[in-house]
């Protein structure tokens, strides 16, 4: 299984997160955590208060799947799988 991670603009997060997400769907699998690097996790936080007409707050989750900061990543988002499987069959491709 690869899994995509990605620095996408702002305007292009929830696409990719909502990508990222269907495709671990049609691979059997479900998404267990978002993972965000600081300026990632400001734009996802932007866009979330778009879409749901809300102020930019700190969201803690999407789609009920957790929003989870690494400090060592910037702009960088990957969507993860149960740790079993992340563990045992996932390839991590950066785009």
């Amino acid at each position: 299984m690869t899994l995509i991670e990605h620095s996408p603009t702002g305007s292009e997060i929830l696409h990719f997160i909502d990508d990222s997400i269907q495709m671990l769907r049609e691979s059997g699998e479900s998404a267990s955590h978002i993972l965000v690097g600081r300026e990632a996790f400001a734009d996802l936080s932007t866009a979330l208060a778009e879409r749901f007409k809300r102020n930019v707050g700190e969201f803690e989750s999407y789609a009920s799947i957790p929003i989870v900061v690494d400090p060592s990543r910037t702009s960088q988002v990957l969507v993860l799988p149960r740790a079993a499987v992340a563990a045992k069959a996932a390839v991590v491709s950066t785009v």
